[in-house]
């Protein structure tokens, strides 16, 4: 089966909601979490700041916050240097 039609397939089955992440549109799952989200672009959890819809979202409520449609997330990575 091709992936086009995998996505098709499993949009069927989930409702979707589109949030912004860090100024992109991206659709995913309801129900998705900050976690997901971090998760999804790639990030190492521990090294990001997280706000959601303007709010900070420390990382011991990552887990279990649900994200909604049209929510505006940002993740900050933290980059060292000298």
């Amino acid at each position: 089966m091709s992936a086009d039609k995998n996505e098709k397939n499993r949009a069927a089955f989930f409702d979707m909601i589109t949030i912004t992440v860090n100024g992109d549109k991206h659709d995913c799952e309801e129900g998705s979490t900050v976690e997901n989200i971090i998760a999804m672009i790639g990030a190492n959890s521990s090294k990001v700041a997280v706000v959601v819809n303007e709010n900070i979202v420390p990382p011991e409520k990552r887990r279990n916050l649900k994200l909604h449609d049209n929510d505006q997330v940002e993740i900050l990575a933290f980059a060292g240097g000298g």
